[in-house]
This record gives C-alpha cells, structure tokens and sequence, in this order.
C-alpha cells in the first residue's frame, strides 16, 4: 500500500488522504464510508471505516504501480469502464462499492477475464 494514503500518527489508512489522492472533496467521498463528513473529519483514520477503506487504498496501490503517476490513476478512475456497464471506477467507489473495482483489478493482475 502506499504510504502516503495512511495516517502517519497511527499507521492507518486515511480517508482525507485516500479523498485527496483521487480529488474527491471529502464530503462526496465520506458517502462511500457510511459516514457524516463530520464524523470522517473528526476521525479520518477510524476503525470502523477501515474495511472500506482497504479496498479503495488496495485499487490505488495497483494502479499507481501500473500506471505510475497519480494523474494517471485519476484519468484511469475517472473514464467509464465496460465491466462497471459503463460507470467510472470512481463513481462505483463512491457508491459504495470499493471493493467491486479492487476484484476487478486483482482479477485483471490474474489474468482472469472479467
């Protein structure tokens, strides 16, 4: 995972920080954690948000690694994908659904069709 995602107080992920890195305001992004964007701000690293958390740092990480840069990762989540009907990785993050875009990266590294 990249280190930059995580909160360097305690090691753990960092929701601004993930919002920040895909430039995502954090109000918009605090919708994908079941969460207020006052409860995200006031605990951007929580627990309880974690397992959401993983998923979409997880995707990063992938891509960052494929696609170097992180205005390409941006471009990559932001332009609609034929296996999400044609929604944007982003857009199916901010559902929710992180961890649809992680499986369909790590099925993609596995050389496993969609």
């Amino acid at each position: 995972m990249l280190t930059e995602l995580h909160d360097p107080a305690n090691g753990r992920l960092d929701a601004r920080r993930i919002a920040a890195y895909l430039d995502v305001p954090l109000a918009a992004f605090s919708t994908c954690l079941h969460r207020s964007v006052a409860e995200v701000d006031k605990n951007v690293s929580s627990p309880a948000t974690q397992s959401l958390l993983r998923p979409i740092a997880g995707s990063i990480a992938i891509l960052a690694s494929l696609l170097g840069s992180k205005e390409k990762v941006r471009l990559w989540m932001n332009s609609p994908h034929s296996d999400l009907e044609g929604r944007t990785p982003l857009t199916v993050i901010l559902e929710g659904n992180g961890a649809v875009v992680s499986e369909m990266l790590q099925a993609a590294l596995a050389g496993e069709p969609a």
